[in-house]
């Protein structure tokens, strides 16, 4: 099975994710451009989605998702959002 490669023209986008760690129930908080589509993407460290991915419109100001995932997926989890050419990760920890 061949793993995607991530591409390498992205730049950083600053991605928070509170409280870290949690039971579950977090909020995220990025910033979005105008018009532009971000995806936000939750998975397990063996890249399986623990919800599906979610597309947002990008308003221009910072965008603020809360985030209820099932108890049943404790453990570390990665966050990644991309917006446009700009990309952030973060590790997110389920007690």
């Amino acid at each position: 099975m061949a793993v995607d490669e991530p591409a390498t023209d992205l730049t950083t986008l600053e991605v928070v994710v509170t409280p870290n760690p949690n039971s579950g129930q977090f909020t995220v908080l990025f910033q979005t451009k105008a018009g532009q589509m971000a995806t936000l993407r939750i998975s397990d460290l063996k890249g399986r989605a623990v919800r599906p991915t979610h597309t947002i419109l990008g308003t221009g100001c910072i965008h603020q998702e809360t985030v209820n995932l099932p108890a049943q997926v404790p453990g570390v989890l990665l966050l990644e959002v991309v917006s446009g050419q700009q990309r952030g990760i973060r590790k997110v920890l389920i007690e």
